[in-house]
Protein backbone atom coordinates (compact mmCIF):
# COMPACT_ATOMS: atom_id res chain seq x y z
CA UNK A 1 0.00 0.00 0.00
CA UNK A 2 1.29 3.46 -0.83
CA UNK A 3 0.25 6.78 -2.25
CA UNK A 4 0.09 6.83 -6.03
CA UNK A 5 3.20 8.39 -7.53
CA UNK A 6 1.82 9.48 -10.94
CA UNK A 7 -1.31 11.22 -12.14
CA UNK A 8 -4.00 8.89 -13.60
CA UNK A 9 -4.21 6.62 -15.49
CA UNK A 10 -2.24 3.81 -13.85
CA UNK A 11 0.81 2.50 -15.65
CA UNK A 12 0.60 -1.13 -16.73
CA UNK A 13 4.07 -1.54 -15.16
CA UNK A 14 3.33 -2.12 -11.48
CA UNK A 15 6.60 -0.65 -10.13
CA UNK A 16 5.90 2.70 -11.84
CA UNK A 17 2.73 3.22 -9.77
CA UNK A 18 4.15 2.68 -6.28
CA UNK A 19 4.99 5.74 -4.19
CA UNK A 20 8.00 6.18 -1.87
CA UNK A 21 5.88 5.41 1.22
CA UNK A 22 5.12 1.80 0.20
CA UNK A 23 4.37 -0.54 3.11
CA UNK A 24 3.40 -4.22 3.16
CA UNK A 25 0.34 -4.10 5.40
CA UNK A 26 -0.50 -7.81 5.31
CA UNK A 27 1.42 -10.93 4.31
CA UNK A 28 0.06 -14.42 4.83
CA UNK A 29 -2.97 -16.58 4.19
CA UNK A 30 -6.47 -15.10 4.14
CA UNK A 31 -9.21 -17.60 4.80
CA UNK A 32 -12.77 -16.38 4.34
CA UNK A 33 -15.88 -18.30 5.31
CA UNK A 34 -18.89 -18.86 3.11
CA UNK A 35 -20.33 -15.70 1.60
CA UNK A 36 -24.13 -15.67 2.02
CA UNK A 37 -26.20 -15.63 -1.16
CA UNK A 38 -28.33 -12.64 -2.12
CA UNK A 39 -30.59 -11.41 -4.92
CA UNK A 40 -28.73 -8.18 -5.71
CA UNK A 41 -25.83 -7.52 -8.03
CA UNK A 42 -23.24 -6.92 -6.74
CA UNK A 43 -23.95 -8.90 -3.60
CA UNK A 44 -23.02 -6.87 -0.49
CA UNK A 45 -20.65 -8.55 1.95
CA UNK A 46 -17.72 -7.62 4.15
CA UNK A 47 -14.41 -9.46 4.10
CA UNK A 48 -12.28 -7.44 6.51
CA UNK A 49 -8.51 -7.72 6.35
CA UNK A 50 -6.83 -6.61 9.58
CA UNK A 51 -3.53 -4.93 8.72
CA UNK A 52 -0.44 -6.37 10.40
CA UNK A 53 1.34 -3.05 9.81
CA UNK A 54 -0.65 0.20 9.90
CA UNK A 55 -0.60 2.58 6.94
CA UNK A 56 -1.53 6.14 7.93
CA UNK A 57 -3.11 7.49 4.74
CA UNK A 58 -2.94 11.24 4.17
CA UNK A 59 -5.01 12.30 1.13
CA UNK A 60 -2.78 15.36 0.60
CA UNK A 61 0.07 13.01 -0.41
CA UNK A 62 -1.89 11.58 -3.35
CA UNK A 63 -4.39 8.89 -4.21
CA UNK A 64 -4.26 5.60 -2.34
CA UNK A 65 -2.63 2.72 -4.22
CA UNK A 66 -3.39 -0.82 -3.09
CA UNK A 67 -1.39 -3.67 -4.62
CA UNK A 68 -2.89 -7.09 -3.99
CA UNK A 69 -0.49 -9.92 -4.82
CA UNK A 70 -2.02 -13.38 -4.69
CA UNK A 71 0.40 -16.27 -5.18
CA UNK A 72 -0.92 -19.43 -6.84
CA UNK A 73 -3.66 -20.86 -4.62
CA UNK A 74 -4.07 -24.53 -3.86
CA UNK A 75 -7.77 -25.28 -3.83
CA UNK A 76 -8.64 -21.59 -3.83
CA UNK A 77 -10.39 -19.29 -6.24
CA UNK A 78 -8.18 -16.72 -8.01
CA UNK A 79 -9.28 -13.10 -7.45
CA UNK A 80 -10.54 -10.82 -10.19
CA UNK A 81 -11.31 -7.13 -10.30
CA UNK A 82 -14.65 -5.55 -11.22
CA UNK A 83 -14.65 -1.86 -12.01
CA UNK A 84 -17.95 -0.40 -10.79
CA UNK A 85 -18.75 2.77 -12.72
CA UNK A 86 -20.11 4.48 -9.58
CA UNK A 87 -16.62 4.58 -8.01
CA UNK A 88 -13.47 6.32 -9.16
CA UNK A 89 -11.21 3.30 -9.32
CA UNK A 90 -8.44 2.21 -11.67
CA UNK A 91 -7.21 -1.36 -11.76
CA UNK A 92 -4.35 -3.13 -13.47
CA UNK A 93 -4.55 -6.91 -13.35
CA UNK A 94 -2.05 -9.69 -14.07
CA UNK A 95 -3.01 -13.37 -13.89
CA UNK A 96 0.48 -14.36 -12.68
CA UNK A 97 1.69 -12.93 -9.35
CA UNK A 98 5.25 -12.81 -10.75
CA UNK A 99 4.35 -10.56 -13.71
CA UNK A 100 5.91 -7.10 -13.79
CA UNK A 101 3.17 -5.73 -16.05
CA UNK A 102 -0.58 -6.14 -16.34
CA UNK A 103 -3.67 -5.01 -18.22
CA UNK A 104 -6.91 -3.30 -17.25
CA UNK A 105 -8.68 -5.98 -15.25
CA UNK A 106 -12.26 -6.96 -14.63
CA UNK A 107 -13.77 -9.58 -12.33
CA UNK A 108 -15.20 -9.82 -8.81
CA UNK A 109 -13.55 -7.43 -6.30
CA UNK A 110 -15.72 -4.34 -6.50
CA UNK A 111 -15.07 -1.88 -3.69
CA UNK A 112 -12.47 -1.12 -1.05
CA UNK A 113 -13.74 0.83 1.96
CA UNK A 114 -11.30 2.48 4.32
CA UNK A 115 -12.40 2.39 7.94
CA UNK A 116 -10.92 4.25 10.87
CA UNK A 117 -9.39 2.06 13.56
CA UNK A 118 -11.49 1.48 16.66
CA UNK A 119 -10.77 4.03 19.37
CA UNK A 120 -8.69 2.89 22.32
CA UNK A 121 -10.92 2.87 25.40
CA UNK A 122 -9.78 5.30 28.07
CA UNK A 123 -11.16 6.56 31.36
CA UNK A 124 -13.00 9.86 31.32
CA UNK A 125 -11.80 12.78 33.43
CA UNK A 126 -14.20 11.78 36.21
CA UNK A 127 -13.08 8.16 35.94
CA UNK A 128 -9.47 9.23 36.46
CA UNK A 129 -10.45 11.37 39.47
CA UNK A 130 -12.41 8.48 41.00
CA UNK A 131 -9.53 6.04 40.37
CA UNK A 132 -7.04 8.45 42.00
CA UNK A 133 -9.36 8.87 45.00
CA UNK A 134 -9.77 5.10 45.43
CA UNK A 135 -6.02 4.52 45.19
CA UNK A 136 -5.42 7.36 47.67
CA UNK A 137 -7.88 5.88 50.19
CA UNK A 138 -6.37 2.40 49.83
CA UNK A 139 -2.87 3.84 50.27
CA UNK A 140 -3.96 5.79 53.35
CA UNK A 141 -5.51 2.62 54.85
CA UNK A 142 -2.31 0.62 54.24
CA UNK A 143 -0.16 3.30 55.90
CA UNK A 144 -2.57 3.56 58.85
CA UNK A 145 -2.62 -0.24 59.28
CA UNK A 146 1.20 -0.33 59.36
CA UNK A 147 1.26 2.29 62.14
CA UNK A 148 -1.33 0.39 64.20
CA UNK A 149 0.53 -2.94 63.99
CA UNK A 150 3.97 -1.40 64.66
Amino acid sequence: MSTYVNPPPLSTTFAENTGPDAVTVFAGDLIFGTIPGCNTNPCPFDLPVIFQTPFPYTPNFGDLLLDIIVPPCVGGIPPNVLIDSTFVLDAIFAADSNDDEGDNGFGNISEIVLASPAPIPTLSQWGLIAMAAILGIVGFMVIRRRRVTA
